[in-house]
Protein backbone atom coordinates (compact mmCIF):
# COMPACT_ATOMS: atom_id res chain seq x y z
CA UNK A 1 0.00 0.00 0.00
CA UNK A 2 1.24 3.39 -0.87
CA UNK A 3 1.69 6.20 1.57
CA UNK A 4 2.52 9.57 0.39
CA UNK A 5 2.57 12.55 2.88
CA UNK A 6 3.92 15.87 3.12
CA UNK A 7 5.49 16.99 6.95
CA UNK A 8 7.55 20.33 7.58
CA UNK A 9 10.99 19.85 8.65
CA UNK A 10 11.13 23.49 11.26
CA UNK A 11 15.07 23.72 10.73
CA UNK A 12 14.82 24.39 7.15
CA UNK A 13 15.16 27.07 4.98
CA UNK A 14 12.53 25.59 2.63
CA UNK A 15 10.42 23.13 5.14
CA UNK A 16 8.02 21.20 3.36
CA UNK A 17 9.09 17.60 2.32
CA UNK A 18 7.07 14.90 0.49
CA UNK A 19 7.37 11.18 1.78
CA UNK A 20 6.46 8.07 0.08
CA UNK A 21 6.65 4.83 0.98
CA UNK A 22 5.63 1.58 0.95
CA UNK A 23 5.82 -0.56 3.66
CA UNK A 24 9.98 -1.72 3.29
CA UNK A 25 11.07 1.21 1.09
CA UNK A 26 10.22 4.77 1.42
CA UNK A 27 12.05 8.21 -0.33
CA UNK A 28 11.98 11.51 1.07
CA UNK A 29 12.87 14.96 -0.57
CA UNK A 30 11.98 18.47 -0.08
CA UNK A 31 9.73 20.26 -2.00
CA UNK A 32 11.41 23.70 -2.00
CA UNK A 33 8.72 25.39 -0.48
CA UNK A 34 8.09 27.33 2.90
CA UNK A 35 5.53 27.12 4.93
CA UNK A 36 4.81 29.21 8.36
CA UNK A 37 2.25 28.00 10.60
CA UNK A 38 -0.02 31.11 12.61
CA UNK A 39 -1.94 29.23 15.56
CA UNK A 40 -5.28 28.15 15.39
CA UNK A 41 -4.87 27.84 11.42
CA UNK A 42 -6.65 24.48 10.05
CA UNK A 43 -4.07 22.07 8.89
CA UNK A 44 -3.61 19.03 6.84
CA UNK A 45 -0.21 17.18 6.80
CA UNK A 46 1.50 20.29 7.55
CA UNK A 47 -0.30 22.50 5.18
CA UNK A 48 -2.24 25.58 5.76
CA UNK A 49 -5.92 25.15 4.09
CA UNK A 50 -5.38 28.89 3.36
CA UNK A 51 -2.33 28.27 1.44
CA UNK A 52 -2.65 29.29 -1.74
CA UNK A 53 -0.53 26.16 -3.25
CA UNK A 54 -2.44 23.84 -0.86
CA UNK A 55 -4.98 22.48 -4.13
CA UNK A 56 -1.91 22.17 -6.30
CA UNK A 57 0.08 20.10 -3.20
CA UNK A 58 -2.76 17.90 -3.16
CA UNK A 59 -3.09 17.65 -6.98
CA UNK A 60 0.80 16.38 -6.90
CA UNK A 61 0.19 13.96 -4.42
CA UNK A 62 -2.44 12.45 -6.41
CA UNK A 63 -0.15 12.72 -9.60
CA UNK A 64 2.52 10.48 -7.68
CA UNK A 65 -0.12 8.27 -6.58
CA UNK A 66 -1.04 7.44 -10.00
CA UNK A 67 2.35 6.99 -11.39
CA UNK A 68 3.37 4.66 -8.54
CA UNK A 69 0.52 2.33 -9.99
CA UNK A 70 1.64 2.90 -13.45
CA UNK A 71 5.21 2.28 -12.66
CA UNK A 72 4.81 -0.81 -10.50
CA UNK A 73 2.49 -2.16 -13.24
CA UNK A 74 5.76 -2.34 -15.25
CA UNK A 75 6.85 -5.14 -12.64
CA UNK A 76 9.90 -2.86 -11.21
CA UNK A 77 10.87 -3.16 -8.16
CA UNK A 78 9.51 -1.05 -5.06
CA UNK A 79 12.69 0.45 -4.58
CA UNK A 80 12.99 1.02 -7.99
CA UNK A 81 9.60 2.33 -8.20
CA UNK A 82 9.96 4.88 -5.15
CA UNK A 83 13.48 6.02 -6.49
CA UNK A 84 11.81 6.79 -10.05
CA UNK A 85 9.14 8.78 -8.51
CA UNK A 86 11.62 10.52 -6.46
CA UNK A 87 14.11 11.33 -9.26
CA UNK A 88 10.85 12.49 -11.32
CA UNK A 89 9.84 14.67 -8.71
CA UNK A 90 12.61 16.42 -8.34
CA UNK A 91 13.22 16.73 -12.27
CA UNK A 92 9.55 18.64 -11.94
CA UNK A 93 10.07 20.95 -9.16
CA UNK A 94 13.39 22.23 -10.72
CA UNK A 95 11.33 23.49 -13.80
CA UNK A 96 10.92 26.98 -14.09
CA UNK A 97 7.33 28.46 -13.53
Amino acid sequence: MINIGYYLEPGKKENLYCRISDGKYSVSFSLGYIITLAEGVDEVEGIPVEDPHYSTLMNFKEYLRKRYHELIHLEMSTANVLKALEDEAKQLLSRPV
